[in-house]
């Protein structure tokens, strides 16, 4: 990846490797004229995973513990988990855009400093089953996003 393009970064909630979904779609069409770093997280089912395909863009993995949709306390330790292991790739890399796809991506990424925030709202992720304090917590994160994100 050379320097002379604009450089994306793209948070995802799920593993690249899941069926193929707008993420993927999006990153890779965007890998055309940006240069693209993905973050996506590491499933635990890796049986259930395809390999999709990597050309022109970067797909850093990142780990969380399972659980989140069924406890608070692991959806924040998660969220702490996955900021430190994203906040070193935002602050060694300069950003001209960051596109989210889901509102715990926004707790990863607080401190990232970019000049666009794109919110790819994919799912209405509230009305998924999940604790109801976890609900609570992704919707506070979730209107926090939308105050940030320059489109929707």
């Amino acid at each position: 990846m050379g320097t002379s393009r604009p450089a994306l970064l793209i948070v995802t909630h799920i593993d690249w490797d899941h069926a193929w979904q707008r993420p993927q779609a999006i990153a890779t069409a965007l890998a055309r004229d940006f240069d693209v770093t993905v973050v996506s997280p590491v499933a635990r089912r890796r049986s259930e995973l395809s390999r999709n395909p990597r050309s022109r863009l970067r797909v850093v993995r990142v780990w969380r513990l399972p659980g989140s949709l069924r406890s608070a306390s692991v959806f924040r330790l998660n969220n702490r988990l996955v900021a430190a292991q994203v906040g070193n790739l935002a602050r060694h890399l300069a950003f001209s855009a960051l596109v989210v796809t889901a509102p715990e991506c926004a707790a990863w990424i607080e401190n990232a400093t970019v000049a666009e925030v794109f919110y790819d709202c994919m799912d209405d992720a509230l009305a998924f089953p999940q604790d109801a304090r976890v609900r609570e917590l992704r919707s506070v994160l979730e209107r926090g996003l939308l105050a940030r994100a320059r489109h929707v």
